[in-house]
């Protein structure tokens, strides 16, 4: 468990950290190994002459150094693990990337949402319930709203029109430890 403890709230966060399939970042035609057969496929992908399409994965596992791109440098990054420069790196799992409020931030205005951001996609057809993101006053549980956003990487918790005092101290939880990443991979969190 993560907690965060910015000014006038706190923000829980709960994941279970389990072991789970692992892919091969560069490793596009699913071989176990990042080969010049996979760089030709990024490079036809970037080129505009054969898409990465097949799955969400793919895209995930082509974009070698993580900017959320398939460019250039991740062709770079595969040749470095094709001839051996640099070991091959599995798939991270799927973590909080950022949180906002972030942890120490004061004078945070109880009248905007809290967001919890994600390095990569959770699965489709998630649904952020009440149990999972939730806000407590002085013990007592708030009405809230939770929302996902399109892409899944971003999981929003709205304050439902009550007036806070000014040296309120709200909790916000986010429970992540039943959900799943677009790979049907538990979250991590360490």
């Amino acid at each position: 468990m993560k907690t965060l403890t910015p000014f006038l709230s706190t923000l829980f966060l709960i994941f279970s950290s389990l072991h789970a399939q692992e892919k091969t970042l560069g490793d596009l035609n699913g071989d176990g190994e990042v080969n010049l057969l996979d760089t030709v496929l990024m490079v036809n992908h970037i080129q505009g002459t054969e898409f990465i399409t097949n799955s969400e994965v793919l895209k995930w596992q082509a974009d070698v150094n993580g900017d959320g791109l398939i460019n250039s440098y991740d062709v770079e990054g595969s040749l470095e693990f094709v001839f051996k420069r640099e070991p091959e790196k599995k798939m991270p799992l799927t973590s909080v990337l950022s949180t906002s409020p972030y942890h120490g931030e004061g004078d945070i205005a109880l009248t905007r949402e809290f967001v919890v951001r994600f390095n990569m996609p959770v699965k489709e057809g998630t649904v952020i319930t009440p149990e999972m993101f939730f806000a407590k006053s002085s013990g007592n549980l708030q009405v809230t709203s939770a929302r996902l956003s399109s892409d899944r990487m971003k999981a929003t918790l709205f304050l439902n029109g009550f007036r806070w005092p000014s040296n309120s101290n709200v909790t916000i939880t986010f429970d992540g430890s039943s959900l799943t990443d677009f790979m049907d991979r538990p979250l991590d969190m360490k």
